[in-house]
């Protein structure tokens, strides 16, 4: 894991991930889903999330977000593009410090990320399910939640539209 000092006593996450899509007969998004009862979900209600996850070291940003898609989504992907960055400055009493050990500031590197195949191993311990939606139905489930990801949602079909060879 990659972290660095940012200020005395504060630190900062690299995040990757991304926004799979894959065209059938409409474009599909996505949508990782963790339910009530994983223990990872803190609410008392299904959550959802794109696939992202910590650089390692030594990883670029595009070898973590097609290695958070694989572990996350189960899914192997071509990174077609940037999407663009978001930066949290997280706070202990809305994060708790199990999910952000080390400090208080995490940046998320998106990309578009046009899937290819399942993966062998399948989606991780830390998500129910992978919900295959199309743009407004992604968008619905990930609206109102901290991290903007509906955003990129918007951004990605707007790029899909005008740049995949598939359609």
């Amino acid at each position: 894991m990659i972290s660095y000092q940012t200020a005395e006593g504060q630190f900062a996450k690299m995040s990757s991930g991304g926004v799979v899509y894959k065209n059938e007969d409409e474009y599909l998004f996505a949508v990782l889903e963790r339910k009530p009862s994983n223990q990872m979900n803190q609410s008392d209600r299904s959550t959802f999330h794109l696939p992202k996850g910590t650089l390692e070291p030594g990883e670029t940003l595009e070898q973590n977000a097609e290695r958070e898609i694989a572990e996350e989504a189960g899914c192997d992907v071509e990174l077609r593009a940037y999407l663009g960055t978001t930066v949290h400055a997280l706070r202990r009493e809305t994060f708790p410090p199990a999910r952000n050990r080390e400090g208080n500031e995490i940046t998320i590197n998106y990309f578009v990320a046009k899937y290819l195949n399942d993966t062998a191993e399948g989606i991780d311990h830390e998500h129910d399910a992978v919900l295959w939606l199309n743009a407004d139905e992604a968008i619905a489930k990930l609206e109102g939640y901290w991290k903007h990801e509906d955003e990129f949602i918007r951004r990605a079909l707007k790029w899909v539209q005008a740049h995949d060879e598939s359609e």
